[in-house]
């Protein structure tokens, strides 16, 4: 890191200005976590954007989350400040931030805003198939669906399906993860018989480019077995309801026979 040991100062005494020989009192020492908290912190517009998410992240395992959301939230600023408040850098130190936010149980609230800010940018400035673009699509669409948002989260994941699709092609890996992640937010709302073709399309490429025994392939065939197994269900259900309403259109098999009997008896007595 940039500063030197020697060079260590408590907050107060380098607020204040005084000599780097300055040494604080014991009781006045800051713990470790927080004194790499601040040179982080001071260091973060010289630092690229992924290097400030390790340096966070490092912050955070060591239990100062704080510290962690502050440095990127100063990160941010750092990069508009270099680079204009519409850049890929911006967007990228922004999605970091949405991304700790989310990690450290921060705002969820503030956490989806950063994101969706973000996500936006890129789509403006460096289009939907860009892989950072559909990195953040990715990231906001687990965001929306741990939050019970899965219909927006399909609605996502369908977007960048299309966009892997056209980029990479219907049997890349990336384009297989995406299937069966649509495919899982389908079963979530219901979408059982579309969730069933993305399983099985995910299923045949992966068995063609993977081969049989990768642990994508067997992840997608078992998704591909709970979605079949949701077919079933749905139809099911589905029969079970059509002879429900032809019951109640009919009525029950007592009022059916109440109804034949009477009718039998006024033919009876219309006969005597």
């Amino acid at each position: 890191m940039p500063d030197s040991p020697t060079t260590s100062m408590s907050p107060t005494t380098a607020e204040a200005g005084d000599s780097p020989s300055s040494s604080p009192t014991p009781s006045a020492r800051p713990s470790a976590a927080s004194h790499a908290s601040r040179r982080l912190s001071r260091s973060a517009n010289r630092l690229t954007p992924s290097q400030q998410a390790t340096c966070a992240r490092l912050l955070a395992e060591k239990g100062d989350r704080p510290g962690a959301i502050a440095l990127l939230r100063e990160a941010v600023e750092a990069q508009r400040s270099t680079s204009g408040e519409r850049h890929p850098d911006v967007a990228r130190a922004m999605n970091n931030l949405g991304w700790m936010l989310k990690a450290t149980g921060g705002d969820p609230v503030e956490c989806l805003t950063v994101l969706r800010a973000a996500l936006q940018m890129q789509r403006e400035l460096i289009g939907i198939e860009h892989p950072d673009t559909l990195t953040s699509m990715n990231k906001l669409a687990l965001i929306l669906q741990d939050q019970g948002n899965a219909s927006e989260a399909a609605e996502l994941c369908s977007e960048a399906l299309v966009a892997r699709r056209a980029v990479l092609g219907n049997r890349h890996q990336g384009t297989l993860l995406s299937m069966c992640s649509l495919g899982s937010l389908y079963l979530e709302i219901g979408h059982v018989m579309p969730a069933l073709a993305l399983f099985k399309e995910a299923v045949d490429g992966a068995h063609e480019t993977l081969g049989d025994e990768h642990p994508y392939t067997r992840s997608f065939t078992q998704h591909l077995a709970m979605a079949v197994r949701a077919a079933e269900r749905a139809q099911a259900e589905g029969r079970a309801a059509a002879r429900s309403a032809t019951a109640t259109s009919l009525g029950s098999p007592n009022r059916v026979a109440e109804q034949r009997r009477s009718e039998n008896f006024s033919q009876a007595v219309s006969v005597e």
